[in-house]
């Protein structure tokens, strides 16, 4: 459990330094869409994702992120109406 949650915090501390320094603002913002994807903040992610994508239409990460965003909403919102049917 210990090496577990060890492994989370350097990720995320390794992902953080990466963001401020080393990156474009396409990138920056790809980071930070995957972080509120991972988290299930899927409308944050969009955004985030939209705003790199906009700014470098080559962004690979940015268009995978919002692919897998737009159908995860999707997803829930299938499953919302199946819980309402």
């Amino acid at each position: 459990m210990f090496k577990k949650l060890f492994f989370i915090l350097v990720t995320i501390v390794f992902l953080l330094v990466l963001f401020f320094v080393g990156f474009s603002n396409s990138y920056k913002y790809s980071l930070e869409a995957k972080i509120k994807y991972a988290l299930g903040d899927y409308k944050e992610a969009i955004r985030l994702a939209s705003k790199a994508f906009e700014l470098d239409p080559y962004n690979k990460m940015a268009f995978s992120i919002l692919a897998q965003s737009k159908n995860s909403i999707k997803i829930l919102d299938y499953i919302s109406d199946a819980k309402d049917y």
